[in-house]
């Protein structure tokens, strides 16, 4: 069976929502949203266990800079208390058999005398070297060396990314990075040790806000909810990507020939390359994705405790994990 579309969107997560968001609002019609899950979220869904507890798979704070975002998010979800609740984020490193605040580059007072030693030898040494560079880091390994330089590197930077990501810091590019990796300011750095202070409101999503039900999860769900049923298709994968054809086949023997596709973040007919996309073997190629996954323990503290009574907003506190 062959149908036909003009817009196909390849997975539900908030990327392929946002682009069938934008669609609706723009009064067009001849889209379809597919995904190989059994509902809206992507990478970005909560699971749900037997006994009833939420684990968010992916990301689980939502900030932005964005007004149409965040209203987006208000229209899915709701406003205000009912619908939101507002927490501090409070996240620690376990090392050196102590806990750290997070951001660590801001926080290494907390460490053993030999360590911040050579944390602010490196500091000093990567701000020189950066002065004087003639082009810009190739990798995340470079930026974090012209940025915080080899103490920080070794001790906390290249052995934390890795668990995170799984891969080594010098084969991932750092185009990415924006807010999400916070800069040593050499001098903060300084005063901090000098004066034995600890630093941890860093960050676009120091105070942020989640969902009172459903995980965050629920979000995605609740802006698929905003769209049209018919224009969303769930358990149903991807098989083969025909681009000079513009046909995608379904595994279960459906074909869909599209004008143009989006695909995770990607738009084109369907990329800037055919050959990259063309008669692939789609269920092989993304089992062969390299993937990792971390545990976050997440703790709300009672209003009676001494943190709530200490800041009225409610906090949220990862524990990042050992180094």
């Amino acid at each position: 069976m062959t149908e036909k579309v003009e817009i196909l969107i390849i997975g539900a997560g908030p990327t392929g929502l946002g682009a069938a968001t934008r669609l609706k609002q723009h009064s067009f019609d001849d889209y379809l949203l597919i995904d190989s899950f059994s509902e809206a979220g992507g990478l970005a869904m909560t699971d749900v266990t037997t006994e009833g507890f939420l684990f968010d798979m992916g990301g689980h704070v939502i900030f932005s800079h964005y007004d149409y975002f965040d209203q987006l998010l208000d229209a899915a979800v709701g406003t205000g208390e009912a619908n939101w609740a507002v927490h501090e984020r409070v996240s620690y490193v376990w090392m050196k058999n102590r806990w750290i605040p997070y951001p660590f580059q801001n926080n290494i007072c907390s460490l053993p005398l030999e360590d911040q030693v050579n944390c602010i030898n490196g500091l000093i040494e990567a701000k020189v070297a950066n002065a004087v560079a003639k082009s810009g880091p190739v990798n995340f390994d470079e930026w974090i060396l012209r940025v915080m330089g080899e103490g920080i590197a070794d001790i906390f930077m290249r052995p934390y990314n890795f668990k995170v990501w799984a891969i080594p810091t010098n084969k991932m590019q750092c185009t990415w990075l924006g807010e999400r990796v916070a800069t040593a300011n050499v001098a903060k750095v300084v005063e901090n040790v000098l004066r034995n202070k600890t630093e941890s409101g860093w960050g676009p999503n120091a105070v942020f806000r989640f969902p009172q039900e459903g995980g965050t999860g629920a979000i995605w769900k609740k802006v698929a909810a905003l769209l049209p049923a018919e224009k969303q298709r769930y358990n149903v994968t991807v098989q083969n990507i025909d681009a000079s054809a513009k046909v995608v086949t379904l595994t279960n023997g459906t074909q869909i020939q599209y004008g143009k596709v989006r695909e995770g973040g990607r738009e084109g007919t369907v990329s800037t390359s055919e050959e990259e996309w063309n008669g692939k073997d789609w269920t092989y190629h993304l089992s062969q994705h390299v993937y990792h996954h971390h545990h976050v323990v997440t703790y709300v503290y009672p209003p009676s405790s001494a943190a709530a009574d200490h800041n009225p907003a409610r906090h949220h506190l990862d524990l990042v994990g050992q180094v």
